[in-house]
């Protein structure tokens, strides 16, 4: 079903370069392959409780960094480049512990034998002809060999990778990859309900010595975000997106997010959206503070959350389920002043621009993205740009 997904996402963005399909495709049949050892079938038969108090060992290590060995062990690509990038897509799918391990500790000789025709069985099934597979005996010796620090980009531009050509071939094969897991995985069961999901933007009432046109304008622009899943809002520093952020998010019955560029922003956003709460005398709606995944004001019992980007994607990247930020990537968000995120020199930039586009194929899900400019404000489908 992941591979089926990863197509699907290739296919929407238009990525028809055969190549990047297959590497694709070979790193989505892969990234799980680690689940077929013994530790971890035992693992996943512990109840809640005690897999909180399992460690993760040299015995029991992660499924994504055996999964990610063993296909260094028993695949070979055309390109020894693509082999590289699928190996870290296939590790870093998860997190890592980085744990030392050797692959014949935890499969037997048979074993191997199993999990390579289950390799060729799936290859075939997917039409991958640009591989070959290592014998027995060659696995069985690579498999003693320490598993490698691989340490590509972790889906960011800070990275070893010099030429840009390869670097954006890793992350579309590094981020397809985590997104079809994470869509197939999730099958959108994540609890998104507001702590107060009555409180709406009806509830605002008129503050004082406010311009009663812009507060009509406002309503207006508002109501057409609203009916647009994805949509950009411009407008003049003191406008009022902050009330316009306020009154999207609490149109939704769902959680929302609002991401800023960095701790500042997020501190003085969070104030923001305080002051204007007050001054409109609207009560009940809470308001929560996300740094660095510390609960700076509130707890996850909440109608919206503003955090910095970096906490947002954080849970997101790393794919953990538990991470409060990981629920981001299902929540209707705002990524204010987002351009800032898109700067060469913004080593989160390749992560934003997944995050978006993968939020765009969960259908149900609203995205606004803000910037401050000198035109009058305006909205428009974002779509695939």
């Amino acid at each position: 079903m992941v591979c089926d997904k990863a197509i699907e996402i290739l296919d929407d963005a238009g990525i028809k370069d055969e190549t990047i399909r297959e590497a694709v495709k070979i790193a989505a049949l892969s990234h799980d392959m680690g689940k077929t050892m013994k530790a971890y079938q035992k693992y996943i038969r512990l109840s809640p409780e005690n897999m909180e108090k399992h460690p993760y060992t040299n015995d029991n290590p992660r499924h994504n960094e055996v999964s990610a060995a063993l296909f260094r062990s028993m695949i070979e690509c055309i390109d020894p480049i693509y082999k590289s990038a699928i190996e870290s897509a296939i590790r870093y799918h998860h997190t890592c512990t980085s744990i030392t391990k050797d692959l014949d500790k935890l499969y037997t000789q048979e074993e191997f034998n199993d999990v390579l025709d289950l390799y060729k069985k799936m290859f075939a099934q997917y039409g991958i002809r640009n591989v070959r597979f290592n014998g027995l005996e060659k696995i069985m010796d690579s498999a003693v060999e320490p598993i490698p620090q691989f340490d590509f980009i972790r889906g960011t531009r800070n990275s070893m990778i010099t030429d840009k050509n390869m670097l954006r071939i890793y992350e579309i094969i590094f981020n397809t990859v985590r997104y079809a897991d994470i869509i197939v995985s999730s099958n959108g069961e994540y609890n998104l309900h507001r702590a107060n999901p009555n409180i709406t933007g009806e509830n605002f009432v008129y503050p004082d010595n406010f311009d009663h046109a812009r507060w009509d304008e406002q309503i207006e622009t508002v109501e057409k975000l609203k009916d647009l899943d994805y949509s950009i809002l411009k407008a003049t520093m003191g406008y009022g997106k902050t009330l316009c952020g306020l009154r999207y998010l609490l149109g939704f019955g769902r959680l929302g997010f609002w991401a800023c560029p960095d701790n500042s922003v997020a501190q003085t956003t969070y104030d923001n959206i305080k002051n204007t709460l007050n001054s409109c005398k609207v009560n009940g709606v809470k308001v929560s503070l996300l740094l660095g995944g510390t609960w700076v004001k509130g707890d996850e019992n909440t109608d919206i959350i503003v955090t910095n980007i970096d906490t947002y994607e954080n849970g997101i990247f790393r794919n953990s389920r538990k991470s409060i930020s990981f629920k981001a990537l299902f929540a209707n968000t705002i990524f204010d002043e987002y351009h800032e995120y898109l700067l060469d020199d913004n080593p989160l930039s390749a992560m934003f621009l997944s995050i978006v586009n993968a939020r765009k194929l969960m259908g149900n899900v609203k995205t606004l993205l803000t910037i401050s400019g000198k035109k009058s404000p305006s909205c428009l489908q974002v779509g695939d740009e």
